[in-house]
């Protein structure tokens, strides 16, 4: 699997996106903290626990594992995001690297708790579900679990 996923609009948004997402008011983003809330809260993550972020972005639903005190890594097809996301989380493992293509050492390993917000719904439904059921198959932990918070569209 790998993607043809523009990644320079996401490079663009990096330095502005925190902004803009906290400070929505519709759709896409109205809600935004409540729903990283809702992915904390029912990935029951406890302390200590290898937690994984799909297209972790500018950090902000992995920081608050960082809060609970997970041990945090993170992918993302942006630099520039991951940079945003490397200023708040120093001590996490963030890599550059498509969701969808070879992923690198560091990644190579099971993790409790996979989790994702917003990431997922730049790709078709077939390709998500190749890509949930790959993670959850290759990297999760026995008794682990996949939480993602996205948006959907009825049209697809």
């Amino acid at each position: 699997m790998s993607s043809d996923y523009p990644v320079e609009p996401f490079d663009r948004w990096a330095t502005s996106y925190d902004q803009s997402v906290l400070s929505a008011v519709g759709f896409p983003h109205a809600g935004y903290e409540e729903v990283l809330d809702e992915v904390v809260r029912r990935a029951e993550a406890r302390s200590a626990m290898n937690i994984l972020d799909l297209g972790v972005g500018t950090g902000n639903l992995a920081q608050r594992f960082a809060g609970i005190g997970c041990k945090l890594w993170g992918i993302d097809s942006s630099s520039n995001m991951l940079d945003k996301a490397r200023e708040k989380l120093p001590t996490a493992v963030l890599v550059h690297a498509d969701l969808l293509g070879d992923w690198p050492p560091e990644l190579q390993r099971r993790f409790d708790r996979i989790v994702s917000s917003y990431a997922l719904h730049h790709f078709e439904l077939d390709t998500k579900c190749r890509l949930v059921r790959h993670v959850f198959q290759r990297f999760m932990a026995c008794g682990g679990m996949v939480v993602v918070g996205d948006i959907s569209f009825p049209s697809r």
